[in-house]
Parts: C-alpha cells; structure tokens; sequence
C-alpha cells in the first residue's frame, strides 16, 4: 500500500506540472531518496505513465496517462441503456464486448466485459488499452470511416508490428481492407493479433453520421467466425444503433 501511494503522489505531481519535474523534484514532492523516486519513474516510464524529456530531462506525463483520463472521461459518457447493451450482448453469447472510442488520435477500449460462465476459458480486452489501427478489428471499424488523408498519415506514423503471419503491415493492403470493411458493414481480425483468436467489431453512428466509436467481440477462433458470425452481428449492429441512439 505505502508504495502504490508513492505511485499515485509521482503521478499526481507529475501530471500537475506541466513543463515537468526535475528527477529531485520528484522526490521531494514523494518524500523519497533520489534512487528510489527514480526507480519508480523508470517503471512508470515502461507503461508510457510518464515520460523523460530528452533535451531538458525534466519528467512529465506520458501517453498513456493521457490515454487512461480520456478512457475514463469517454466511460463517463455511457449511459445505462449503453452498458446494459453491451451486458446484454455478453450474457447472451458469453463472450469478451467491449466499446473502444476514437480519443485525441489513438483508438483505445472505453468499455469491457468478460463472460461470466466459468466453465469457458476468458479472452479480455483491459480498459485503457491502445488498440492497432492495421490489425485491430475495433480499430478498423472506426478508421474505415475516417478522411483516407487521415489514415494515410496515421499509418504513416505508426511502427505497423507484424503479430502474426495473418498481420498485414503493408499501407496499401490496410486500405484495401479498411475499404472492404466499409462496404460489408462490419470488420474482422481474423488471427491478425494472436493465433486462434478472432475478433468482429461494427461501427457505431453519431446523429451526424459519423464514426467515433465501435462495438467488438473478441473469442476463440472457431466461436465467431463459424455459423454464428450473422447471427452475432445482428445483435451487435442492434447494441451499436442503440449506442448512436444514447449518444445522440
């Protein structure tokens, strides 16, 4: 507990500054010897918490303390009809659902639930995580429907990682398949991120008929993308029109 507190002051007076804190001024403010303030901000520079900057070597938040506060903030705007959407969804087919929004340029899970029948092995998509615009069936459903002038930059900037053979990581092959993903409706990650797992994901329309959001499903394999795949996304393309309803 003492050391989850003097996580939660670095990170409190880190995020409160910002132009950022000398390694000293970091522990002062925790009440810490210099060694271990800095051993806590290398970890927390691992998760992308903080970061250190290179010309002034001032530490301030990172990326995915941002990420994590737009997670939450997004979360906020969910109301009951929504997350009882997505329970629905899960209950019914005992499977990982989740929401993952488009929040200052990265796609990031807002959103998850994992089945409750525990005789069934869980696959989970964490609140807060990053999701892969080339291979990430969540991502896609959102970036299909975005300008091509800004997806063309963002894959562009982005470290396209092959997971799997199944990873496309050529920019002409992911704007084919994000074009594809337009016209059917719905996208797949068909082993794109790990073997044996499969994901579905359909967008979600805002009064203006825009995408910033999507409804997913994560499972083995053989779950979704077999007879049930229609069957599944009916429902989800139901949850998703009643999230553009709640969001409206």
């Amino acid at each position: 507990m003492q050391a989850l507190n003097r996580i939660v002051t670095i990170l409190r007076a880190v995020a409160e500054a910002p132009e950022g804190l000398t390694l000293s001024e970091v522990a002062s403010a925790a009440s810490l010897p210099s060694a271990t303030a800095y051993r806590f901000l290398k970890d927390l520079a691992e998760e992308g918490l903080v970061e250190r900057q290179t010309l002034t070597k001032r530490y301030r938040y990172g990326p995915g303390l941002t990420r994590l506060a737009l997670s939450i903030k997004a979360a906020d705007f969910m109301s009951d009809t929504e997350e009882s959407e997505l329970r629905a969804l899960r209950d019914r087919w005992q499977d990982c659902f989740y929401v993952s929004a488009l929040l200052d340029g990265d796609v990031v899970c807002i959103r998850s639930t994992e089945t409750n029948d525990p005789v069934r092995m869980g696959i989970f998509v964490s609140i807060g995580r990053r999701l892969a615009i080339h291979s990430s069936a969540a991502a896609k459903a959102i970036m299909a429907h975005q300008p091509r002038s800004n997806v063309e930059s963002r894959l562009s900037q982005e470290a396209l990682e092959r997971f799997t053979p199944h990873t496309l990581t050529n920019p002409t092959e992911i704007l084919a398949d994000l074009s594809q993903t337009r016209k059917r409706g719905y996208a797949v990650c068909d082993q794109e991120m790990e073997l044996g797992v499969a994901a579905l994901a359909v967008p979600v329309f805002d009064a203006r008929n825009a995408v910033s959001r999507s409804v997913g499903v994560i499972a083995l394999r053989d779950r979704i993308l077999g007879d049930r795949r229609q069957q599944l996304l009916e429902d989800m393309h139901h949850a998703a029109a009643a999230l553009g309803h709640a969001l409206a």
